[in-house]
């Protein structure tokens, strides 16, 4: 039933289940969508809540290039990103 009202409304399904999107170009960019908040900011390492894990995106010279309520973009030299469990 609920799957039918998110395709009626036409809401992706990833969006409806509330699931994190990230998507990596090259190692100088990523965009990440639907997630929560932003635990922590610093230009070597960017760590965000998303649901039920964080992601700890690791670098140089890393900064938040764009950000609304949905996508955020990171731009600068990513050097790792790692998915923490939340317990």
């Amino acid at each position: 039933m609920k799957d039918r009202i998110f395709q009626a409304m036409q809401i992706p399904p990833d969006m409806a289940r509330g699931v994190t999107l990230t998507e990596i170009s090259g190692y100088q960019e990523m965009r990440i969508e639907n997630f929560r908040s932003i635990c922590s900011y610093f230009d070597t390492e960017i760590r965000v809540l998303a649901s039920g894990y964080v992601i700890c995106v690791e670098g140089k010279k890393l900064q938040i290039a764009y950000y609304s309520e949905l996508i955020m973009r990171i731009t600068g030299i990513i050097t790792s990103v790692r998915f923490d469990r939340r317990d």
